[in-house]
């Protein structure tokens, strides 16, 4: 990933605090909030913005920013917290769908590194800082700064163990949850649904979710959302621009997250024609994006497990015939069961990617990086599937747009 200017501040903190064994703080994080925010702390936390949240084991990104197009379809501007980013830590902060500048991120990192500096000493000592709660509250003070109406924001690992449950959601929105960080979130698919679903508050009037939900955790989902909760149906939804792939669901649930927050807000509907105007134009890098390198065409995807990539196979076989070759990068912490089979009768490449955080012990022991790989005889259609730091590589190697998800 390229960094745009000096963000280390983001960082600074679960480097020290790793070092002598300390965790994330959410009561440091509240309390930093407060000096960040200043004066304007008491207005936030009395009237709160309009915002929805989404949780969730995969695919947050996608309903994330269908939620944003809905809500900008309406009128409204809207400020979006995703992560991590592609190319730059610039994309996990947006506003009606475009990264911020380097000259706003420079300075939003100048403010979080004056704002640590002046009261980092007597902050609550139980913890660090993470960068996720870092970015989390930079997105708060920017959205707030430049009067965004409406919020988004993607939740990290988990849900009441992220920073982002300081805040009081008008919509939560469930993306599938299965059994990941396991003895982390919990031990078992309930225990990490109830940390997920810890988002939901007094003041949250819809829970969102998927039809396509394990048993036990639709009973999880159901006994906090009680009877705020909707469950998407795909089939009474309009005709629109819908995303491929596993996306879809995902994207239904973005859009009707959107609409149920546009419905709290008591502001006018976007017609169908404009939101199918902005969801037409939306672009989305690594959810089955195209790119183009001279005569060879690439299909980006971060499909990590079976079935996510057995879809993308399907979608890529059905528009370009069968790729000539695959490039796929999982590390230990993702599970490859199933996927040789998919795999089985193409040109497949296991790529370790260059992520410090990641180990390539078992399934790609061995493997290549992707600079190696790229200077081999690759075929016509190339599709890269795997991690999102491992697809964040191939499109810096592609030097892809990233900054915008539609045309303005």
């Amino acid at each position: 990933m390229v960094v745009d200017c000096v963000d280390e501040p983001f960082f600074r903190e679960r480097s020290r605090g790793r070092r002598r064994g300390a965790k994330r703080s959410k009561l440091r994080a509240q309390a930093f909030l407060e000096v960040l925010l200043g004066s304007q702390y008491v207005d936030f936390k009395r009237d709160p913005v309009p915002l929805i949240v989404v949780v969730g084991s995969k695919g947050k990104g996608t309903a994330a920013a269908y939620s944003s197009a809905v809500l900008a379809a309406a009128g409204l501007r809207v400020g979006t917290l995703t992560s991590p980013g592609f190319r730059s830590h610039r994309e996990r902060i947006r506003v009606d769908g475009r990264s911020l500048t380097s000259a706003e991120f420079s300075a939003l990192v100048m403010t979080i590194d004056e704002t640590l500096t002046r009261c980092g000493d007597v902050l609550p000592d139980d913890g660090y800082l993470s960068p996720t709660g870092l970015f989390t509250m930079a997105g708060i003070f920017h959205f707030l700064r430049i009067g965004c109406d409406a919020w988004v924001f993607e939740a990290g690992m988990g849900g009441r163990s992220d920073e982002v449950s300081l805040l009081s959601p008008h919509v939560v929105a469930v993306t599938t949850i299965f059994e990941e960080h396991v003895g982390i979130l919990g031990s078992n698919v309930q225990e990490i649904a109830m940390d997920k679903l810890g988002v939901v508050t007094e003041e949250t009037a819809r829970v969102v979710t998927l039809q396509r939900q394990d048993r036990s955790v639709m009973e999880v989902i159901s006994s906090v959302a009680k009877n705020r909760i909707r469950v998407v149906d795909g089939e009474r939804l309009p005709a629109l621009t819908w995303p491929s792939g596993l996306g879809l669901d995902n994207g239904q649930l973005g859009y009707v997250a959107g609409m149920e927050l546009i419905s709290i807000l008591d502001v006018a509907r976007p017609s169908p024609g404009d939101v199918e105007g902005l969801l037409g134009r939306l672009q989305l890098p690594g959810r089955l994006s195209v790119h183009y390198e001279g005569n060879r065409t690439w299909i980006l995807d971060c499909a990590i497990n079976r079935v996510g990539v057995e879809k993308v196979i399907q979608w890529v076989s059905a528009r370009y015939g069968r790729p000539d070759d695959v490039l796929i990068s999982l590390p230990d912490t993702k599970s490859p069961v199933g996927i040789d089979d998919v795999l089985s009768g193409l040109r497949v490449t296991k790529v370790k990617g260059r992520a410090s955080h990641l180990c390539y012990e078992g399934w790609g022991a061995g493997s290549p990086y992707l600079d190696v790989v790229i200077q081999a005889e690759l075929g016509p259609v190339v599709l890269a599937i795997g991690t999102v730091s491992f697809i964040a590589e191939v499109l810096e190697f592609l030097d892809a747009p990233v900054d915008e998800w539609w045309t303005q």
